[in-house]
């Protein structure tokens, strides 16, 4: 009902990246129906949190595990590409391309749409979440 209701598919707090920045958190009561024990329907409440993010990058991490084994290596990489402005990401990869990045000696070559995204439900169409 959400979804529809904002166009967005909502996420457990789990699947945010680590490196997200929260804007504004909403926790509400929501009145829900629901079946007992004996299949009656009944109304109840359920708590919700609603958590708007800042524009960040979304990582598919078995493909980023493809390309660096090392978890460290992999965290330096998010890390790096966090580091930039999100808008001249999306811009600059709106339609693809690679990232190429040397960390610690070692070359690391991103493609968007692939290993990274720039929104959830990119994301979520590459089944990276």
């Amino acid at each position: 009902y959400i979804a529809q209701r904002i166009n967005l598919t909502p996420l457990a707090a789990a699947q945010l990246p680590t490196r997200a920045v929260p804007l504004a958190t909403n926790e509400t009561d929501v009145r829900v129906q629901t079946l007992d024990e004996s299949g009656a329907i009944v109304m109840a409440s359920e708590s919700v949190t609603l958590t708007l993010v800042r524009g960040c990058v979304w990582f598919h991490e078995g493909k980023l595990k493809g390309l660096c084994a090392d978890a460290q290596m992999r965290d330096d990489v998010q890390n790096y590409v966090h580091c930039f402005d999100h808008a001249a990401l999306r811009q600059k990869y709106a339609d693809g391309g690679k990232l190429a990045l040397n960390l610690n000696d070692q070359k690391v070559e991103l493609v968007a749409g692939v290993h990274f995204f720039m929104n959830s439900g990119d994301a979520l169409r590459a089944k990276a979440l």
